[in-house]
């Protein structure tokens, strides 16, 4: 009998920063703890329920900024809505862990940035920046080669996954793994009421993952 495998992904972040009181303020400064890396785009979230997010008002928006060697840097962010409102932003790492990294989050006129489009073709769900795509998830069982067991179609992966350059990073159903599907989450040793189940080797007939549904999404 063959199994699925169902997932749900979370994130944690830094903690709260902010007061519960909502407040009516133009910019916001902060700090965040180096994790002593030195690199480049790393990304940090936070949460922002004490901030006034002006909605409504789509002349403004908020940006924010890094203190990079004494100047004011934007950096990219995005503010996601939920039952807390976080804060992610783009951030360049100090080499010294537990320095402060100084920033401001501004509400200013700005021209709206283009963001990732997202496009259905009723097989998978394909990102699209300034007309370059991204990645797709797929969500419809994938056919597979002829002459290959139907046992390795699967759903419930991302391929094409690509670089902001354009560079190809994922492959799907290579001739000597055709259980391989780009960005994928099988598990090899699953236990379930004292079976255990492989969601990894297809070929072994046990289980497999397939998409189950869609909840929603969000462009930008």
């Amino acid at each position: 009998m063959k199994r699925f495998l169902f997932i749900i992904i979370f994130s944690i972040g830094f903690g709260n920063w902010m007061p519960g009181i909502t407040q009516e303020v133009t910019t916001v400064s902060f700090t965040i703890p180096s994790r002593g890396t030195g690199m480049k785009d790393l990304i940090f979230h936070q949460e922002i329920d004490g901030v006034k997010l002006y909605g409504e008002d789509s002349t403004m928006n908020w940006r924010l900024y890094q203190n990079i060697d004494g100047t004011w840097t934007p950096q990219v962010s995005q503010v996601h809505q939920g039952y807390t409102n976080l804060l992610y932003g783009r951030f360049e790492d100090k080499m010294v862990s537990g320095e402060p990294i100084s920033f401001q989050w501004r509400r200013e006129s700005v021209n709206p940035e283009a963001g990732i489009v997202l496009q259905d073709d009723g097989q998978a769900i394909h990102f699209v920046y300034k007309d370059s795509l991204v990645m797709s998830y797929r969500y419809t069982g994938m056919p597979v080669p002829d002459g290959v067991s139907q046992i390795y179609s699967r759903s419930g992966y991302v391929h094409p996954l690509k670089t902001p350059g354009g560079n190809l990073l994922s492959r799907i159903q290579p001739p000597d793994h055709y259980h391989h599907y780009g960005m994928w989450h099988p598990w090899t040793h699953t236990d379930y009421d004292g079976e255990e189940i492989d969601f990894w080797n297809l070929n072994k007939g046990q289980g497999t993952v397939r998409h189950s549904d869609i909840v929603g999404w969000k462009e930008g």
